[in-house]
Formats: structure tokens, sequence, C-alpha cells
């Protein structure tokens, strides 16, 4: 992670110097080292540990004062957001990392449970298959023809195989056609920038969660109309829109939509 961190932040200041060059040729003035050109190796920085680790409260609390960073030195805020409401940006930080710190635990436990739940079915499963097979084994035995059984074709089209995958669009967009077998969760995690993601075609038979992560970016959801999707968020200047439908079976699946927003929106759309 650290080797690959290093060689993006070099590429990045190489391309820099490089467009710097080709600006400076065709007349265009553009300074490097504008005003709070120090924050952008923390957003970066504080970018891909989310990317390859998951939202957690260090590299949370990073990426937020890297941004606070940048557009306070931009000017970008607004008029009445003064100095005196750092503080209260600073309590709302803390706070986060508390409500992060939990929600992965949480995420853990509830991935573990349901590990222990997969693993009884599949000890079920081998014992069935086991019994099967002598079973079939005596039959053939005793079968006088001794005919080879056959076994009829199958066919199917390819499906994921990751049952808990993560999406991220940092500074641009993805849409993604989700499909997996057993869909156990998702992680999401946008950054200026936008993800599309179709979670229709994926089967989900049991309770799951997705977590989703917008800064300054947006997220589409879309799911099947046979799960009943929940949204619990925590919207800072941004929003979370909830327009699936609510499906006629009673008992069925629940998809909790956990959400952080700051400065973006999350739609769930039909």
């Amino acid at each position: 992670m650290k080797q690959n961190t290093i060689k993006i932040l070099i590429g990045v200041v190489i391309v820099a110097v490089g467009l710097n060059m080709i600006l400076k040729k065709t007349g265009v003035e553009f300074n490097i080292f504008f005003d709070g050109w120090y924050a952008i190796p923390i957003i970066i920085i504080a970018a891909l540990s989310i990317a390859n680790h998951g939202v957690g409260a260090g590299n949370l609390i990073m990426l937020l004062v890297g941004v606070w960073l940048l557009i306070n030195e931009q000017e970008w805020l607004p008029v009445w957001i003064e100095t005196e409401y750092n503080w209260g940006a600073a309590v709302i930080a803390v706070g986060l990392m508390f409500l992060f710190g939990n929600r992965r635990k949480a995420a853990a436990e509830e991935q573990s449970e349901h590990n222990r739940h997969t693993e009884t079915h599949r000890s079920f499963d081998n014992r069935e298959d086991y019994k099967k097979s002598e079973e079939s084994w005596e039959k053939r035995l005793n079968n006088e023809d001794n005919e080879p059984e056959r076994e009829e074709p199958r066919f199917s089209r390819p499906r994921e195989t990751d049952s808990h995958p993560t999406y991220t669009a940092i500074f641009g967009g993805q849409t993604i056609h989700n499909s997996s077998d057993s869909l156990d969760g998702s992680t999401l995690f946008s950054l200026f920038g936008g993800l599309e993601v179709d979670f229709r075609n994926a089967v989900i038979d049991h309770d799951i969660v997705i977590d989703v992560t917008s800064i300054f970016g947006g997220a589409d959801l879309r799911f099947t109309p046979h799960v009943r999707v929940v949204t619990k968020g925590i919207p800072i200047f941004g929003g979370v829109d909830n327009k699936s439908h609510v499906p006629a079976d009673a008992n069925a699946p629940i998809v909790t939509v956990r959400c952080l927003v700051a400065f973006g929106g999350v739609d769930i759309l039909p």
C-alpha cells in the first residue's frame, strides 16, 4: 500500500509538471502550488486507504481534514461558515469516528454469524452428498447391465462469485451490474465521482447491509422488487432518497442501506 501510494503521488507530480510546461508554452499561466495544494496529497492518501481497506476512523478523519483544508483555502465555504464553526466540525469528526468504529465491528459480527451458518449448511450438504454417493454406488453394483449413467449437459451463464463486493469511484464514475449468486452485502465509496450499481440480478435471500459513503459525489442503487429497502443515513449538506418499491411479501429480505453523505446524494431507484 505504501509503495503504491508513493508511486501514485510521484506520477501525479510528474503529470502536473508536464502539464505546467505545456500550458506555459501556450501562454497559459498555471501554478502547481495553488492555494491549498498541500491538501491534495492528504486527500489522495486517504482515498486510496479507503479504497483498499474500507472506511475507517483514521482514513475518514484524514479525508475530512484534507477536504476541509482545500475548500477553506479556496474559499469555497459559504459566507456564514466562519472559524468558530471549526470546533463543531471537530466534534462531528469525533462522532463519526465512533459511528464508523461501531459500524465496522457490527459488520464483522454479522459476517462472522453468516459464515457460521453457511459452514453449518455446507457440512449438512456434504453429509447428504456422501449418503447419495453411497446409494448411487450400491445401485451401480446391483445394476445387471452395468450401463454408465449419463449426465445431462448443464448450461449456466457466468455469475459473480464475490458475495461482498466493494465499488469505488474517485474523480470519475462507474456503472456496475451485479449478478452475485448470493449477495451478503456491499461497500460503495465515491469521492468527487458517481456510482450506478444495479443489484436487480443479484440473488438476495436473506437480510443484508449495504454501506455507502459519498463525499462530493453521488450513488444510485437499484434492487429487485422482491426485497424491502430501508435507509439509515448521516447526511451532511447532502441527502438520501429512497424510491424503492414496497414488496407484497411481509417476510421479504431486508436490505439496509447505511449512508454517510457529505455534499452529495444517495438515491435508491425503482
